[in-house]
């Protein structure tokens, strides 16, 4: 456990939730490149009125854009 461990990685990101109008589920989106999307709408995601439209499998790329 403890060599385990050692490989872990630790990550912080401050990111705007997208507008929601009533309190939902709060859905946490990791994307590729180190971003993250954050909603907390009352639907699901694909259902109309859901914020984002990510592909449910993406693929990191060879060269991620400068933020």
């Amino acid at each position: 456990m403890k060599e385990h461990r050692t490989k872990y990685t630790r990550h912080r990101a401050v990111v705007k939730v997208a507008p929601y109008e009533e309190l939902g589920v709060i859905d946490v989106h990791f994307l590729p490149c180190n971003k993250v999307a954050v909603s907390a709408v009352a639907v699901t995601p694909g259902q109309a009125g859901y914020p984002f439209n990510y592909p449910s499998k993406m693929e990191e790329p060879a060269v991620c854009p400068a933020p």
